[in-house]
């Protein structure tokens, strides 16, 4: 068994106790929500993709305006991921402000993270740094290495396991295709450096990989 939820949950009352979060019990039942909801049907969007968001959020914390407000978020940006609709960011971001209002988070706070979440659906880009950050950390993963990116591909599949492999392949290329239209995949300095370039070829090649894959096959006699 993963001890990943272990190493997690520290954090998670830290992070609590931070915000001036309230009633000991519910935050406990609350990280054990979190612990199921990543865990269920999950391969790419799970708990894995959590922590490596936190480690980010640690490296850039003095850039933020508000670190804690973005690792809320961060903690619950995907804890609705059904794969059959599009509005699970919204969905999110409203289980996300009503845990926080049953601790007795601030309002602010709240209407904080709500916003943030909604930055992660990247249907347009964000304007000021805390949204950036958010967002760069959540597509951080595409500049890994080749094969750790083919093999989030991989894992995403099998989240997208009721879809035929042509829809799946044109979806992944109009993200592709939207990403690398971009005159910055990363909107802060520090992604941008950090991973952009790598970002793009792997996008590119992934990309290519797709366009000859749907060229039509010549029948050799």
């Amino acid at each position: 068994m993963s001890t990943l939820p272990l190493k997690l949950r520290e954090r998670w009352y830290d992070l609590c106790s931070a915000i001036g979060a309230k009633g000991t019990s519910f935050i406990g039942d609350v990280y054990r929500e979190i612990v199921v909801r990543y865990s269920v049907n999950r391969f790419y969007h799970d708990l894995s993709h959590i922590a490596k968001c936190i480690e980010e959020i640690d490296a850039i914390r003095d850039v933020a305006s508000n670190p804690r407000q973005i690792e809320m978020a961060l903690w619950f940006h995907d804890i609705i991921y059904d794969t059959t609709r599009n509005d699970n960011e919204e969905k999110s971001a409203q289980l996300a402000k009503d845990r926080l209002l049953r601790m007795y988070v601030a309002s602010g706070f709240r209407e904080g993270v709500y916003g943030l979440i909604l930055v992660t659906k990247h249907n347009r880009l964000p304007t000021d740094t805390d949204s950036q950050l958010i967002a760069d950390i959540d597509l951080a993963s595409l500049g890994s290495p080749w094969e750790v990116f083919d093999e989030n591909t991989r894992k995403i599949r099998k989240e997208y396991r009721h879809i035929s492999d042509d829809g799946f392949d044109s979806g992944r290329a109009r993200f592709f295709e939207g990403m690398l239209a971009r005159k910055r995949i990363y909107q802060t300095d520090y992604f941008a450096r950090k991973y952009g370039d790598i970002a793009r070829a792997n996008m590119q090649r992934a990309l290519d990989a797709l366009r000859v894959d749907s060229q039509p096959k010549l029948l050799l006699g």
